[in-house]
């Protein structure tokens, strides 16, 4: 539960902000293709920045029993990788809308393959950067595990490298989910929006077939090919070559997987809505702040039951000895938390939107002002969330998780130290 809070927090904020940053930047530059590579650059520089400073943070006193280094780190990486997903995401669908009004169907799909070839170089280039900084600094790579500098390296490292793999797998999880869209419906839609158009039955079963048959291949993917989480303090990711490429694009595609899971269902149950509410004469506004906030209760209640399934699940995982399953549990939860994260947002957003046109038609001020309010909203929400994502739930959901594993293994040593035992009793 703590790790699916995390999880949707930090969507939810890196959302928010990002909307924001996008809004006002459109308004100071105006709505030019200009803006998505400014927003790429800036983000991507600031996610590699942002985790250096983290890494370096003074680790005592711990929250919670956690380093401050580790959880600044899960914190201010994890809003800025996702950040940066966001602007990727909105990069691409940029050039995915302009071929589209020039004709050309087959460069909209293509566009999805030349955004993974591209992010792979791109994470090819920041480590070339990080190795760089490092060697100008005078820190070089050391086998001493107990010293400082090399932990702050590896731990640069392995941070910066997972936030760009979080990043890349949102926005081919949002290239690949609008494609899908495109295909069903025959229309592009806003990447972060929802359409208020009516659904076809037809269109919620494909979608939530699809949506099971993610799900399915990211328990069978675990189970029978191996998991995708690997150490980066592991020497084959921190030398490039032929086995750094397979084991980033691994990582890339079990993370992409969870977030294709993810939004496939929430657009399902948010399919399903619109076609319950479909008849309802409702205005369009009020049926679209009703099908958001239904959807939102009805994606944490599913991802409740959720977690309550995969603690069941847990106790067959020990007996059946599956380190691999446990893996696959855990992509479960992280599906889960993206969800409801995401649901969520939808939310919070149109209400900010709501909150700041009322005040604006009863001030009887302008476009300009509304875009103040929605900027004083979003400014006050994270200063309340942020610390609290930092000080208390993340450090919350880091410790849970190890006393899980710790017990997951307790569990799988008794059984196997009990079979042990029945086998020398019928030996004797």
């Amino acid at each position: 539960m703590w790790q699916m809070l995390s999880n949707g927090t930090t969507i939810f904020l890196a959302v928010l902000v990002f909307w924001q940053v996008e809004h006002q930047l459109k308004n100071l530059l105006g709505k030019f293709f200009l803006v998505y590579p400014v927003l790429v650059i800036t983000s991507t520089s600031l996610l590699q920045l942002g985790l250096f400073g983290a890494s370096r943070i003074d680790g005592k006193p711990h929250l919670n029993g956690c380093d401050r280094s580790v959880i600044a780190c899960k914190t201010f990486g994890g809003l800025l990788a996702h950040i940066t997903g966001f602007a990727w995401l909105e990069f691409w669908s940029e050039v995915q809308i302009h071929l589209d009004q020039d004709g050309i169907k087959w460069g909209v799909t293509l566009v999805f393959f030349v955004a993974y070839i591209v992010h792979m170089l791109m994470m090819l280039t920041c480590f070339k950067c990080r190795q760089k900084v490092l060697s100008v600094m005078g820190e070089s790579s050391t086998d001493d595990e107990d010293d400082e500098a090399s932990q702050q390296q590896h731990r640069w490292n392995e941070e910066a490298a997972e936030g760009l793999l979080e990043a890349g797998a949102l926005m081919l999880a949002f290239l690949s989910m609008r494609l899908l869209k495109y295909e069903i419906t025959g229309k592009f839609e806003d990447p972060l929006e929802e359409a208020n158009q009516p659904r076809k039955p037809l269109y919620i079963i494909i979608m939530l077939v699809v949506t099971c048959v993610w799900l399915v291949s990211i328990v069978l993917v675990n189970c029978y090919c191996g998991s995708d989480d690997v150490e980066d303090e592991d020497p084959v990711v921190l030398d490039l070559g032929f086995r750094w490429l397979q084991v980033r694009s691994l990582q890339l595609l079990g993370k992409f997987a969870c977030f294709t899971a993810a939004l496939g269902m929430l657009t399902t149950i948010q399919w399903f809505l619109d076609l319950l509410l479909d008849r309802t004469g409702m205005a369009p506004t009020g049926r679209k702040y009703l099908t958001e906030t239904a959807d939102a209760l009805i994606t944490t209640a599913l991802a409740y039951t959720m977690i309550w399934c995969i603690g069941k699940v847990d106790e067959i995982l020990a007996s059946a000895k599956s380190f691999a399953g446990l893996e696959a549990t855990e992509d479960l939860l992280t599906t889960a938390g993206f969800m409801v994260g995401f649901a969520w947002e939808h939310v919070y957003r149109e209400s900010i939107e709501a909150i700041s046109a009322y005040g604006s038609e009863q001030l009887d001020q302008k476009e300009h002002s509304v875009n103040y309010l929605d900027l004083v909203l979003t400014f006050c929400i994270l200063t309340f969330v942020l610390p609290s994502l930092y000080l208390h739930i993340n450090p919350q959901a880091r410790r849970s998780t190890r006393v899980a594993k710790k017990t997951f293994r307790q569990m799988f040593e008794e059984q196997t130290d009990e079979e042990e035992e029945k086998g020398m009793s019928q030996q004797s």
